[in-house]
């Protein structure tokens, strides 16, 4: 039996309602997936991930699609921030080891972090949505550099 069923099984045992089942924890995935890189309080590391807040930020929430296009398919290339500081750019993709809902989670969390939430954070529908665009990491990194202009 495959773990979901499981899950819906013991729910409905239970009597309680199919929504019952709670959403993956967006806070917990971030810290499982991406604080070694970009530290659990997502401030980056110097030289390797940049800071998941400042003011780079305003320019890249201009495209909603931006935070699950990087998850998804990861970026290549290097990284300068109006500060001056420079980071190598070198994410890996999550594409074929997170699930939609998982990724929807922790882009959500990464959404509430830079300031961009309007309270409807993302579902795995717009997550299913992007992944079906072509991408790899070096178009993410163009992509960046497109609303950044770095």
């Amino acid at each position: 039996m495959k773990v979901g069923t499981a899950l819906a099984a013991a729910v409905a045992l239970l009597g309680l309602p199919a929504g019952a089942l709670a959403a993956p924890d967006g806070a917990a995935l971030f810290v499982q997936n991406c604080a070694m890189c970009h530290q659990a309080d997502a401030s980056g590391a110097a030289g390797l991930a940049p800071p998941l807040k400042g003011e780079h930020w305003a320019k890249l929430g201009t495209d909603r699609s931006y935070i699950p296009t990087v998850v998804l398919n990861g970026l290549f290339g290097p990284i300068k921030l109006g500060s001056g500081d420079t980071f190598a750019g070198n994410m890996p993709s999550f594409a074929q080891t997170l699930d939609d809902a998982t990724i929807a989670a922790i882009a959500s969390h990464v959404s509430k972090i830079v300031g961009g939430d309007d309270g409807g954070g993302y579902s795995a529908d717009d997550i299913k949505a992007v992944r079906q665009l072509p991408g790899s990491p070096t178009q993410s990194r163009q992509k960046r550099s497109r609303l950044v202009g770095s």
